[in-house]
This record gives structure tokens, C-alpha cells and sequence, in this order.
């Protein structure tokens, strides 16, 4: 009862917080966060853990019962809706506030080219065709989402312009650490990759690799693939069953579990809230991972 009850009076307070921002993703709530330490920016994730997104968006947002005060009374969101088609997150703010405006980390408005994202689509399935969302799995990517969060933000909150330049360097430099160490990967001439989502990542580390979709990936399947491949690491989302975690490991081979980030990160001392650092944890374990640790 008393949980419920600070929960109600944190709701209130942010839902009339004069600078508050929204986000809907792990990618977004955990720049935004990172860029508004210790300002009078508030930044807060609409979902929490309750959404992901692998999940239909809008009935998420109809079924996590958002809280419409907190729509009502945002300065601004962060989404991505750029590269994410089903991103509602600035269509059910404006339904509820004229004056909310949309930070999309993935465009500059700047026209300034070296701004500009490299995107692609999706190539196989059902979803040919369609915007491939984790563009921020390419770390030079999520370089620039930086700035341009940062760029927006401060012309919102001018008067919080110094530290949110300070909270962008600090950032850059975080991310800088962790691309020298995925630059450091070695040992991986080549993958069985069994997600498309992983395109952004296997292309940035400039990784040969082959699409096998995971359904077709079976005890009795795998070897086979292993042999006509000539590959023995997978990289794949979602883990596979220890019959199959077996025979990879008796031919040789291994694999690698990745984070792609539709799944937000539980805030160690509430579950129902996103880590802020996220997403920074999320390519730490991805490049423990990488690097077989």
C-alpha cells in the first residue's frame, strides 16, 4: 500500500512537471536520461517495463493504461519514428496536447549532413521491406542520435543549455570507451545470424554473415547448417534450447546472445521501471558476449 502510494504522488508530480519529456524505448529513455542529469529536465519513460517493442504498439499503449496526464503536461517526447514504423508515442501525446513537440533521435532538422543516419530495411519475411528500428545497434549511429537529442533538447530548455552540453560530452565519451572495445573484438570471421534485427550490429563490426531464420534451427538441423555454412558461431536474440546448445558446443561451435534492445532493462530497485543507464548495460553485456567473456 505504501508502494502505491509514493507511486501515485511520483505520477503527480510529473505529470505537472513544467519540463517534462517522454520516451517509449529503452534507446530513448536511456539518451535522454544520460543528457538531462542534473537539470530541470524530467524524463520519463511511459511504459516502464510494461512494453516492448516486439509488442503491437497501440494496444500496448491502450493496455499499459497510460497515465494521460502525463501526455497532457509534456514539453516534449524522444521516439523513432523515423526508422520505427509503429512508434505511436508523439501521435497519442498530440491527441492530448497541441503544444508537445517530437524529438525523433533517428532526423536532424539540422541539414547538416554528418547528422544523417545510415538506415536499411528489412530484406526477409514478413516484415520485407518495412524500417529496420535498432539503427542505434550501429554505434556510430547511436553517436549522432546523441547529438541530436542533445541539439533539441537545448533549444527547448535553453536555460539548462551548459549542462546538457556537459551531459553530451560526458555521454560521447562513455560511448567512445565502449566502440574502441567492440573495435577490439577478435575471432569472429563469421556468424549464423538468426535476426534480422542484428543486421545493424553484424554490419557494423563488418562480419560475414549468413541468415538462417531460428525456426529452422534444430537439433537435428544444426550440424548440417554448421557444415554447408562453414560457419560455427551463432548470433542470435533469442536463446536456444540446451538440445541444440549441445550439439553447437560437440561440433566446435558457440553462441552469442544479443541484446537488441526492444526488451527494457529492469531497474534494479523497481521492476516496473527501466534501468536510465540501460542501454549503456545492454552493449556492455552484448560485448561480453562478442568477446566470449
Amino acid at each position: 500500500m505504501k508502494k502505491l502510494f509514493l507511486l501515485l504522488i511520483f505520477s503527480c508530480c510529473l505529470a505537472f512537471s513544467e519540463n517534462l519529456v517522454l520516451t517509449n524505448t529503452q534507446v530513448a529513455y536511456t539518451i535522454g536520461s544520460m543528457l538531462t542529469k542534473d537539470t530541470s529536465i524530467t524524463v520519463k519513460d511511459v511504459y516502464g517495463t510494461n512494453g516492448n517493442m516486439a509488442s503491437d504498439q497501440l494496444n500496448t499503449f491502450k493496455s499499459a493504461e497510460v497515465d494521460k496526464n502525463l501526455l497532457k503536461n509534456a514539453k516534449a517526447v524522444i521516439d523513432l519514428q523515423r526508422v520505427w514504423n509503429d512508434d505511436v508515442l508523439y501521435e497519442q501525446a498530440r491527441r492530448e496536447n497541441i503544444h508537445v513537440v517530437e524529438i525523433d533521435a533517428t532526423y536532424s532538422y539540422q541539414n547538416v549532413s554528418s547528422l544523417a543516419l545510415l538506415t536499411a530495411n528489412y530484406n526477409e519475411g514478413e516484415n520485407k521491406g518495412v524500417s529496420n528500428p535498432y539503427a542505434y545497434l550501429n554505434l556510430n549511429n547511436l553517436s549522432k542520435m546523441y547529438k541530436i537529442v542533445a541539439h533539441d533538447l537545448i533549444a527547448l530548455f535553453p536555460q539548462d543549455k551548459e549542462k546538457i552540453e556537459k551531459n553530451l560530452d560526458s555521454s560521447l565519451k562513455t560511448l567512445d570507451s565502449i566502440i574502441d572495445d567492440y573495435n577490439d573484438i577478435e575471432g569472429i570471421d563469421g556468424v549464423i545470424s538468426t535476426s534480422e534485427d542484428l543486421n545493424y550490429l553484424v554490419e557494423y563490426l563488418n562480419i560475414y554473415n549468413t541468415y538462417v531464420e531460428y525456426e529452422n534451427i534444430t537439433k537435428d538441423t544444426v550440424k548440417k547448417i554448421m557444415k554447408d555454412t562453414g560457419l560455427k558461431i551463432f548470433m542470435t536474440t533469442r536463446p536456444f534450447k540446451k538440445d541444440i546448445m549441445d550439439v553447437i558446443s560437440k561440433n566446435g561451435g558457440r553462441v552469442i546472445l544479443i541484446q537488441t534492445g526492444y526488451f527494457p532493462l529492469e531497474d534494479e530497485n523497481n521492476d516496473e521501471l527501466s534501468q536510465k543507464d540501460g542501454l549503456i548495460n545492454m552493449l556492455k553485456d552484448n560485448l561480453k558476449q562478442l568477446k566470449n567473456r
